[in-house]
Formats: structure tokens, sequence, C-alpha cells
């Protein structure tokens, strides 16, 4: 997760909105989840793409409803009751805490969001992921539109009426991008051992140690080849290990004595086999003219479990918002 430049302002997008989930309600009648066959047999009867652009637009028309209390209701209708998010909002667990943070970020006049572009992928028959860009705008204080560019990494989980919810997401600011290259979807080798608290953090800390002691190629074998990765910094996108080597490596350039610290990490279990992971870091680093620096950033990684175990195939990195006064 590239941390160039992170002296950058980053975080004017802390007024704006998106958000996650855990799956409440999900179907998992059907055939042996076991089953390789019957995995890429459901995988395959999952229209990922439409799905998660179906949500995306469903996200955007409850949010620009003009009566605040009825966008609130819209908006908290698309996630799970026990939704995770981190990002824009800061660190959200619940629909609780999440009706509090739209009863203020959804107070603002004149607000409208539009879609700018969507991927989808599936895991399972279950589970879905989505990379989505869009663009937030309301009237400021001074009568003039604001508008935000903002990114989210998204884990949609199937309930029993067939529809799917966010069960967790990353939201970060970032510059306007076309939509990136397709890739194809996902078959992970099933396993009956369900995702681990334990096991993920774990691999993160080899990850933070392979990283600090700039082995890349220890750091790469995380990830799975055709790795996705959305990072907020500088507005980075990408595909493959390939241009995720040059983006460490750039980041390695620019501070070359930085280190990372996980500070906590969360996972969100989709399914027996694939997972979400939501981290706060520390990043620290000599800054200009000598000075000590230390930046609070945020990542969330969705983990797929195959034969030769945990890898990482999508990842999103932001700066953390500062805490709420």
């Amino acid at each position: 997760m590239n941390r160039r430049h992170v002296l950058g302002a980053a975080l004017a997008a802390c007024t704006l909105f998106t958000f996650t989930l855990t799956g409440c309600g999900q179907d998992l009648s059907g055939p042996d989840p076991a089953d390789v066959s019957t995995i890429d047999q459901q995988i395959n009867s999952v229209d990922a793409q439409a799905e998660t652009t179906k949500w995306a637009n469903a996200f955007m028309a409850a949010s620009s409803l003009p009566d605040k209390d009825q966008a609130v209701a819209a908006v908290l209708a698309l996630f799970t009751d026990d939704m995770q998010h981190i990002g824009v909002f800061g660190r959200v667990r619940g629909k609780a805490e999440l009706n509090a943070v739209l009863q203020q970020a959804l107070s603002a006049p004149g607000r409208q969001a539009t879609l700018l572009s969507n991927d989808g992928w599936a895991l399972d028959r279950n589970h879905l992921v989505s990379i989505t860009h869009f663009d937030n705008s309301f009237i400021g204080p001074d009568g003039q539109r604001l508008t935000f560019h903002l990114r989210a990494l998204r884990a949609l989980e199937r309930q029993r009426d067939g529809t799917y919810l966010v069960v967790s997401e990353h939201t970060s600011p970032g510059v306007p991008l076309p939509p990136p290259p397709s890739a194809p979807s996902l078959s992970p080798e099933r396993a009956a051992v369900s995702s681990s608290q334990d096991v993920l953090t774990a691999l993160m800390t080899s990850w933070q140690s392979s990283f600090n002691a700039r082995d890349v190629d220890a750091l790469l074998r995380s990830y799975t080849r055709d790795i996705r990765f959305v990072y907020a910094f500088e507005g980075e996108e990408g595909m493959g290990k390939d241009a995720l080597r040059a983006d460490v490596n750039g980041t390695l350039a620019a501070t070359p004595d930085i280190q990372v610290q996980l500070r906590q990490y969360d996972v969100v279990a989709l399914g027996d086999s694939a997972a979400m992971g939501l981290g706060a870091w520390e990043d620290s680093f000599t800054g200009p003219g000598g000075t000590p620096v230390a930046i609070q950033t945020q990542t969330s990684e969705i983990f797929v479990r195959g034969d030769d175990g945990w890898r990482i195939r999508f990842e999103g990195a932001s700066f953390a918002p500062p805490p709420a006064q």
C-alpha cells in the first residue's frame, strides 16, 4: 500500500459519505460449498457487475433524496445491521453508529451523488466485491456547489430474498478515474475452515515485517497474481503484481526510512474462504528538514483462500480522517 507523499492534504472529503456492513440473513442453502465445480457454477450464475451496479445506483439515489430523514432511511436499508466501515467517516461499526453519522452527513443542502464507474466481481454466489468511483456534491455556506471525488472498495453479501447488501467497505478521497481494466471472476478453492481473525492479522503483521525490511519479493507473496489495488494517496489504482511492485518501490524511493506499524485489525468473514480486513496503521518517517513525522493511515484487504493459503485479491489504502472534535 503506497504511502508516497503522505504529507499531502487528502482529508477534505471527510465531510462526505459512503459505508460498509456485515452479513445478516445470508443464504447458505444449496449444493455442497466444498465442491469446486459447484462453486464455479455458482459464480458463473451471478452477474456481479449487474448486482454491484444496482447497489451503487440505489446508493446514489438514496443519498440524493432531498428529505434528510428519507435519505437516511434509504441509505441504511442498503447495509447489513452489523456493517463495518473505514474511510471518510472514520471507524463505524453497526447501523446505530452509521445512523448517527448519516444524520449529520445528509443534512447538507443540495446533496447530489453521481456514479462515475463501477466494477464488480463474484467471490462466490453469496459474496461480491466492487470498486466504485463516484462524486458527492452539496451547496456550501457561500452558496457555491462543492464536489468531492470518492472511491470505495466494498464487500456485499446475498440476503435470503436474493438481494445484496454491503457488509464491509473502505471509502477514500480520490481523483475521478476511468473504469479500471476488467479482471476474471474469482473461483478460489473452498475449504471447511472459516476465515480467522488471528490468521489474517498474522498475515498482515508479516506484511508489515516484509515492508519494514524492504523485502519486496516477500511482501508480494501475500498477493494473488491479479491483485487489484486502489490507493488514495496519489490517486493510484492498478492491477497485477508488476504494477504493485512499482508502486511499493515508489514509496520506498520517496520516503527511504519509512516504517509502518499495524495498530488494529478487524476481520469480516465472507463465507468460508474469503474475508475482508479493515486495518488502522501508523506510518513514521523523516520529513522535510529532518522533522520526524507520524501519519495515521487505514487499509482494507479482500482475502481469498486457495490451495496455497490466504492471499490478498483486492486492497485499498487511504489517510485516516482526524479524530472527531
